[in-house]
Parts: structure tokens; C-alpha cells; sequence
């Protein structure tokens, strides 16, 4: 991953983290969107719909996004 990439995931978690709400959490969540459908794609194909496991995918992240400390790893 771009040094610049990962710039840009410290800095949207830096603003959602500051001030945690709709707005700031939407381009966060986008950022890690292509992790998040690469990880749906692998789990599909079972008897849980694709809306399902984006939808729990989604929630997951933003519980990883409550505990990520950027010192100590990324986000992708």
C-alpha cells in the first residue's frame, strides 16, 4: 500500500475520530470500502445474502475504527 493511501486512512480516521459522525464517518468508510467488498466476495456464496454481509462488514469496521490506533497498525 502508498504511503499516500495510508496518509489518507489516518487522515479521515483522524477527523471521524475528532468528531465522530455521519459526515465524517461516510469518506472513512469509502476509503476501506475495497477491503470491505474483497472481504464480502470471499465469505459469499453460503446461505447469508451479499446486502447482509456488507451490512455486518460496515459494522465491523467502524467497531475496529472505535479501537484502531495508527501507531500501532493500518487500517488496510
Amino acid at each position: 500500500m502508498s504511503s499516500d493511501l495510508k496518509s489518507k486512512d489516518v487522515e479521515l480516521w483522524t477527523a471521524w475520530s475528532k468528531n465522530p459522525n455521519k459526515t465524517t464517518l461516510t469518506p472513512l468508510l469509502k476509503q476501506v470500502e475495497p477491503v470491505i467488498n474483497k472481504e464480502v466476495a470471499r465469505w459469499s456464496g453460503g446461505a447469508v445474502a451479499i446486502p447482509a454481509l456488507r451490512a455486518e462488514a460496515r459494522q465491523l469496521a467502524v467497531k475496529s475504527f472505535e479501537t484502531f490506533n495508527p501507531s500501532k497498525a493500518a487500517l488496510n
